[in-house]
């Protein structure tokens, strides 16, 4: 029962238990004594009705303005993986120029981890998404760079790069020589599931921008820092309850103990939607272990085995493609998940096939 909702049934006895306490209290002077003793009785007579007082949900913005916390939800956790990871970002904070490499999993947050690198490295600067689409844009900033005559009179720029292989060639060879040039106040931060060298060899990545990143951070999945798994869930039902001005969905021991018997192939953000999804089906009620969807493995696929005849490989990615996106209702995030993809990774495909999500 929601506190309002409590105090009105029982309106006529916490007056009376009120005005026992405050007697003999009279006069204007007295009014803020008197309204302390009204709450005091009033948070002892709850307690003595054994009546559960839920907290008052917090707004959106009010979480937003906590970043480290609310924001970059990837960097949230005690583990041993998520201290050397806050570690490794507070010491590249310091070296504004230097190029990192983000190793990592679908959905171990590697973007959060670019933003909060960002934010500590440059707070009043800019972070630039690079996309194919975007590289016009980049440019400008890039010649608004030149232009500046002192690099400390500049907020600073952020370049984050999601998947490198995903750019074309003359577009990795721009962003070498960026890294080279002189005066340019940008870092650039790039984002892969595997490392650069093996996308080098296999003719994805240009050789002259693959071996430009010393700086490398590797971001745990999280089977592998389950003991982080409470907070996380936490985290995630409070930005699911912000977003819906309510109370967060609390999980019981018995889910706590099932979620994390569970291996969580996609990471962080398949942990994000399965809390949104009890938050939309419980509100700020307890979860049990009975309550949490069905959690099995992703089929591997390793089922599948070639026609002997061969198959149209770009027929099957866009079949794929379309069918990612009628199960996920043309949703692009879930629709990514689905496929172990990051959203810019989806969206480049649904680009290099003319597919539109409206019409999957």
């Amino acid at each position: 029962m929601l506190l309002h909702q409590f105090v009105a049934a029982h309106r006529r006895e916490i007056l009376d238990a009120c005005s026992e306490a405050a007697r003999g209290e009279n006069g204007a002077e007295q009014m803020a004594r008197y309204a302390a003793l009204f709450f005091d009785e009033m948070l002892r007579f709850l307690e003595s009705k054994n009546a559960e007082v839920p907290a008052e949900p917090r707004s959106h913005r009010e979480y937003t303005s906590e970043p480290f916390r609310f924001e970059l939800g990837a960097l949230i956790g005690a583990s041993e993986q998520m201290r050397r990871t806050r570690r490794a970002i507070d010491q590249l904070a310091r070296r504004s120029r230097a190029a990192v490499l983000l190793v990592g999993e679908f959905g171990t947050g590697k973007q959060h981890c670019a933003r909060a690198l960002h934010a500590a490295t440059f707070p009043e600067g800019e972070f630039f998404e690079l996309s194919v689409e975007r590289t016009e844009e980049l440019e400008l900033r890039i010649n608004s760079l030149r232009r500046v005559a002192s690099a400390d009179a500049i907020a600073g720029l952020t370049v984050y790069v999601p998947e490198l292989s995903e750019l074309p060639a003359p577009l990795q060879l721009k962003l070498s020589k960026w890294l080279s040039e002189q005066g340019l106040h940008f870092r650039l931060v790039v984002a892969s599931s595997r490392a650069l060298a093996q996308a080098a060899r296999e003719g994805r990545v240009r050789a002259e921008l693959a071996f430009r990143f010393p700086n490398q951070l590797e971001l745990p999945p999280l089977r592998d820092r389950l003991e982080d798994l409470p907070e996380l869930a936490q985290h995630f039902a409070e930005l699911a309850a912000s977003r819906r001005g309510s109370w967060p969905t609390r999980l019981g021991q018995s889910a706590l103990e099932r979620m994390r018997d569970y291996a969580w192939p996609g990471n962080l953000v398949e942990l994000s939607n399965v809390i949104e999804q009890l938050s939309q089906n419980y509100g700020p009620a307890l979860v049990e272990a009975d309550d949490l969807p069905q959690l099995d493995e992703r089929p591997s696929g390793v089922n599948f085995h070639l026609p002997v005849n061969g198959i149209d490989f770009a027929e099957l990615e866009r079949e794929l493609l379309t069918q990612a996106l009628v199960m996920a209702g043309n949703n692009q995030t879930r629709a990514a998940s689905l496929l172990g993809l990051s959203r810019d990774q989806l969206r480049y495909r649904l680009v290099k096939f003319d597919i539109s999500a409206n019409s999957a």
